[in-house]
């Protein structure tokens, strides 16, 4: 049944009001000791000394001429309005950019490029009026939005104008939001909201990395580039195209590219060696160049606020929930106590947690950078206590051994789809059984060989009655069926 709005109807006015209430909710998670927030009392939501938030409920366009945009702007460039008092103005709608707005890209202008955009919508505001004068004889009215552009941009407000638009933020489509309003309305159904968005990336990730991870070894052993170097090229291309496919299928790009890389891993596939030093060097980089920037995001004074909360927390997770979480996890491994214990104290270091960290950050939800202040207080704090006695602990549990530095050798086989050919290196552990031995007592698989023995220095030629000493490096040659036989008998450890 049909029902006309009666004319006190009050339907909007209230979603604006719940809008509002939801945007202050919001900026209550944000604040930290000693803020408050303020509903109609400076503004739509105030915190006091931090930002000003103006909110618009509107289901249209955000165009140059909107009376949302500019109804804003007169707001805080009235008299009684201190932009100074605050280190940023918000303006948060549920609106979209009109097509052919010039505020589409508005957050990452400078003031004078913000005012230059004001100054040529108010001229072209202008030469709509005059023509309409024209059409008319005379009898065309101002448009309020042009009256309001005109009070905006008095030269007299200049200096005031910069100082806003220095500060001002646009918050279209309210990205954090409609999700929040939801959770609001609908709390019990909130993890129903999240699990098929959780299975549908995951689902499509790994689909999606399994098929183009078949597809480039496909391509790769198929196509004829004229030089090796192209490879690598392309197995880059691949990785973006992986990402940017998935991600637009709406799964997750970062599990498709990581399904790619532990697929090639495994597959066969034309100048694999080449590609994989080269991604090698990419990702060495990429943490350079991460570990720089995350580096740079970092006060160390905003460290000294949270420090008590961070020691608590890193403690917590260092002696209790690892521990737990190892343990559980490898209660049916073939790793004995002291190992699980050492496992255990490797702990929370590295990129992964900031990194993560950094989320709510581009969500806005932490602009007061508490919580990446704090995973990186307690990342630093693990690599300061764990990571630097990790050798002692080794040593203190009895499972450290010797370190064997990785040789690169001139001798490369890259293999081929047709043949399941690998040519691996496998070092004697410290305490096998193999130690001592000649080749010939140790049963190896009749389609293994091995190539090479590196002992220290020396590079020794491979005979029946080669006896194996521990620390040797052996380049074998063998099938990918019998590679996991090989390490087997070379980890067989001496009773004792």
């Amino acid at each position: 049944m049909k029902t006309d709005k009666l004319p006190q109807d009050a339907t909007a006015s209230t979603k604006g009001t719940i809008y509002q209430l939801c945007v202050a909710v919001q900026k209550c998670y944000e604040m930290v000791a000693g803020q408050k927030v303020l509903i109609e009392c400076q503004g739509d939501v105030t915190i006091p000394g931090n930002q000003q938030v103006e909110t618009k409920l509107y289901s249209d366009k955000l165009t140059d001429n909107h009376p949302n945009f500019w109804n804003t702007l007169h707001n805080w460039m009235q008299d009684g309005f201190n932009p100074a008092d605050y280190s940023s103005l918000i303006l948060y709608t549920t609106q979209q950019f009109g097509e052919h707005t010039t505020f589409s890209e508005w957050n990452k202008l400078t003031s004078q490029q913000r005012h230059t955009i004001l100054e040529a919508i108010t001229k072209q505001a202008e030469a709509r009026l005059l023509r309409g004068v024209k059409v008319s004889g005379g009898k065309s009215k101002i448009p309020d939005v042009l009256l309001k552009q005109r009070f905006v941009l008095n030269v007299a407000n200049r200096l005031k104008l910069l100082q806003v638009l220095e500060r001002f933020v646009i918050e279209a489509c309210s990205p954090n939001l409609p999700g929040f309003i939801e959770l609001l309305k609908y709390p019990e159904q909130s993890i129903f909201l999240l699990v098929p968005l959780f299975f549908r990336q995951m689902i499509l990730g790994g689909l999606i990395g399994y098929l183009m991870s078949r597809l480039f070894a496909w391509i790769a052993n198929r196509i004829r580039l004229h030089f090796d170097g192209l490879y690598t090229v392309l197995s880059m291309g691949w990785v973006l195209l992986t990402y940017g496919v998935t991600a637009l299928l709406g799964g997750s790009g970062f599990l498709a590219v990581y399904i790619v890389g532990i697929m090639l891993g495994k597959l066969m596939f034309a100048h694999k060696k080449s590609v994989i030093r080269f991604h090698d060097g990419v990702a060495w980089l990429m943490q350079i160049v991460m570990f720089l920037t995350l580096g740079l995001l970092v006060f160390p004074r905003q460290l000294i606020p949270i420090a008590d909360s961070g020691l608590l927390i890193a403690f917590l997770l260092i002696f209790a929930a690892r521990p737990a979480s190892v343990f559980i996890g490898l209660a049916f491994s073939r790793f004995n106590l002291r190992e699980k214990l050492l496992i255990s104290w490797v702990g929370l270091r590295g990129s992964v947690p900031i990194v993560l960290a950094t989320f709510p950050l581009l969500a806005g939800l932490d602009q007061k950078h508490f919580i990446f202040n704090l995973v990186f207080f307690i990342v630093i704090t693990s690599v300061i206590f764990q990571g630097t006695t990790i050798p002692f602990v080794a040593r203190l549990l009895k499972v450290d051994a010797p370190l064997v530095q990785k040789r690169r050798y001139s001798i490369e086989f890259d293999g081929s789809s047709k043949s399941d050919m690998k040519l691996e290196d496998f070092i004697v552990p410290f305490g096998s059984r193999a130690a001592h031995k000649q080749i010939l007592e140790l049963g190896f698989p009749r389609d293994s060989l091995i190539t090479l023995i590196i002992r220290g220095d020396q590079y020794i030629t491979p005979r029946g009655d080669t006896v194996l000493e521990e620390g040797d490096v052996l380049l074998l040659l063998a099938s990918t069926e019998s590679l996991p036989d090989v390490q087997n008998i070379l980890n067989k450890r001496i009773e004792k």
